[in-house]
């Protein structure tokens, strides 16, 4: 994969989000709060196929890194299965989706 020209405007998360691709997601993090200095920081979840406790164990960990820098985050692209699990798990609150973000239901 090329490497883009232009910064990210979004932590983007893959199709499946273990616990070792944590850390780099933190780090993108921590660069976009230095460039977007207010306002919660998106993280795309579009793309995730299967969420699960260790997605939202992953979620939880990037909420806990903004908070550490004052900031919050927000979903972008949740599925319906992810916004489940995150009620379940008592974190809808802490990981809120954009206002204004569609969700594509895949079947």
């Amino acid at each position: 994969m090329a490497a883009s020209q232009h910064a990210p405007r979004q932590v983007v998360v893959g199709s499946r989000l273990e616990r070792t691709d944590v850390a780099s997601l933190c780090a993108i993090l921590d660069a976009l709060a230095s460039r977007q200095p207010e306002g919660p920081i998106e993280v795309d979840v579009a793309a995730l196929d299967r969420p699960d406790l260790h997605t939202v164990d992953g979620l939880a960990r990037l909420a806990l890194a903004a908070r550490q820098i004052g900031r919050s985050v927000r979903l972008v692209g949740a599925a319906p299965a992810l916004s489940e699990l995150l009620g379940f798990s008592g974190l809808a609150r802490v990981l809120p989706p954009r206002p204004d973000a569609s969700v594509e239901v895949r079947w």
